[in-house]
């Protein structure tokens, strides 16, 4: 703002100069932790009056000199503080983060805020003593700080998030509620302004608490989806990065969304904005990697144009135990190449997939593409000191994820028909029940379509989970009408035609053993089955017209 005598003043210089004209200790400490909440971290300001230079945290303890009363500067010292560091008062004294919040505790007692912010400090089942002799756990000081306020949405929050599904909560007025119940509570009380970020929270986590395409019904009436909820998140707090990744998480690869304020993002341009909004934010440089393709890159916000191995590297960086981004990376490379990640280590496509069991035993990708990468008899040592197969590994795959449809075909692949092997729970499946098992997940898997109808004997059927009982000829149909480009199910459907016998494919096209062949050899002129084939069918052909003369 332009003043009358021509300064030109930001909010941090007016900050400044009410400082110098203020005398009573309470208002400059005010002003000393609102000053304090204009600076980044490590920058630094120039005390009014003197040369002194003075960072935000410097500015946050003389303010708590100047008036220990004062809570903002305790709270907001507090939320500066990594954890196990602490930081020295004008007293002397050696505070860390819970210590300046008990403290604060003591001069309002009577403070949601300063309650809620302490839950945060205590892990599940830990206790912290309050300067006037109570002892209370994380769900207890969210419920006092819901006594003293019935709308405090950060207390509603907390006490939402640590709530495990399914499971209710009685609060003071001795209403029980679920997880779901407290964050449509946070959302029907239209918190206070202070709130506004429980609010947002609660948006984005009811989304993420919904199923794929669940819908619920909000107090005002409205029903809403996923969508929905993040597009009110984002309309409620414009700057909450969260709910821009987790919209980007419903849309398809080529799909864009209208936001509220009229903007039209795609999917990647939603992650691009969570990066903006949080350049930290690792799972957003992760799923914007999964998005590009081979030789594709894309520009981030801060002008860096970067490939998904690139954004996979970053995500490591900004996560080191983000086990999916060691995962993603190994797909990025092939056999022996390294690549070098930000803290020096060279890894294989190979130490990656380990890498990502060591940090989460149970990631189901790592041991599927750890399995594909083994050569016929191969075992690997992982960090457990277990040496597994291909087949081991991928029995880990399904027992940790029994919906994974990859690892379920991986393992067909590695079997030879008529094969069986017995799964982690102690089911035994076929060769013919695994690949079953891989169309009842993925209905549009080809390999399976084609393994499963090989597999059959004649006149024999297979029931799917769809309620469809198809025989050989009607799978290999489907696997046709899934993919008209895939060859080997047009040699498969010839081979399991009678002579003479014409196949109606679901495209209309009615075609004979010959064209069949015909067209698979045209899709894949490589093949020695198809000409094998077509060879076996003009003999065949030249056979009948002799008998026939």
């Amino acid at each position: 703002v332009t003043l009358k005598d021509g300064r030109r003043m930001t909010a941090r210089d007016l900050y400044g100069l009410a400082l110098q004209f203020h005398s009573e200790p309470g208002q400059r400490s005010l002003g000393l932790n609102n000053l304090g909440l204009l600076l980044k971290p490590g920058e630094k300001v120039t005390r009014p009056g003197s040369r002194a230079q003075l960072t935000m945290r410097d500015l946050f303890v003389e303010a708590i000199q100047l008036n220990p009363r004062n809570i903002l500067p305790y709270l907001n010292l507090s939320g500066d503080l990594k954890a196990g560091e602490k930081v020295r008062l004008r007293d002397g004294q050696l505070l860390s983060s819970r210590e300046l919040l008990v403290r604060a505790a003591h001069h309002a007692p009577r403070s949601p805020e300063v309650l809620t912010c302490l839950s945060e400090e205590l892990a599940a089942g830990e206790t912290v003593r309050l300067q006037d002799g109570r002892t209370l756990t994380a769900r207890e000081l969210n419920m006092e700080a819901l006594r003293l306020d019935a709308k405090c949405g950060s207390a509603l929050f907390a006490l939402a998030r640590d709530l495990p599904a399914g499971a209710e909560v009685t609060l003071p007025d001795g209403r029980s509620l679920t997880r779901r119940g407290l964050y449509l509570e946070i959302l029907h009380c239209g918190v206070p302004a202070k709130y506004k970020d429980s609010m947002e929270m609660a948006l984005v986590n009811l989304g993420a608490d919904l199923k794929s395409e669940e819908r619920i019904q909000l107090q005002d009436g409205r029903v809403a989806g996923k969508r929905e909820l993040y597009l009110a998140a984002i309309q409620l707090n414009p700057a909450g990065y969260l709910a821009y990744s987790n919209l980007g998480n419903q849309l398809e690869p080529d799909e864009s969304v209208q936001l509220v304020d009229g903007r039209v993002l795609t999917k990647r341009q939603l992650y691009l904005q969570a990066i903006l909004l949080e350049p930290s934010f690792g799972d957003a440089y992760w799923r914007l990697g999964s998005e590009l393709g081979v030789g594709e890159s894309v520009r981030l916000p801060d002008g860096r144009v970067v490939t998904a191995r690139d954004l996979f590297v970053e995500t490591i960086h900004l996560n080191p135990r983000f086990a999916l981004a060691y995962h993603s990376l190994g797909t990025t490379l092939e056999g022996k190449r390294k690549v070098t990640l930000r803290d020096g280590r060279r890894m294989t496509q190979r130490d990656l997939y380990i890498w990502a069991i060591r940090l989460d035993p149970t990631c189901a990708e790592a041991y599927c593409s750890l399995a594909e990468e083994l050569e016929d008899g191969e075992r690997v040592k992982l960090k457990d000191g277990r040496r597994l197969n291909a087949v081991e590994l991928l029995l880990e795959a399904i027992h940790y994820d029994p919906d994974n449809s990859d690892a379920y075909a991986t393992l067909g692949s590695v079997l030879n028909s008529g094969e069986e092997v017995t799964l982690k729970d102690g089911r035994t499946l076929s060769y013919l029940q695994i690949w079953t098992a891989v169309l009842n997940l993925d209905p549009t898997d080809v390999d399976a379509y084609n393994s499963v109808g090989l597999e059959l004997e004649s006149g024999e059927t297979v029931t799917l989970r769809d309620g469809r009982t198809l025989t050989a000829h009607d799978l290999f149909l489907e696997a046709i009408r899934v993919d008209p480009t895939e060859a080997e199910a047009y040699l498969n459907l010839a081979n399991e035609l009678d002579p003479g016998e014409d196949a109606q494919l679901k495209d209309g096209r009615t075609l004979s053993r010959l064209k069949l062949c015909c067209e698979a050899l045209d899709l894949d002129p490589s093949d020695p089955d198809g000409y094998i084939l077509l060879a076996a069918l003009l003999l065949e052909g030249e056979q009948q017209e002799e008998e026939e003369e």
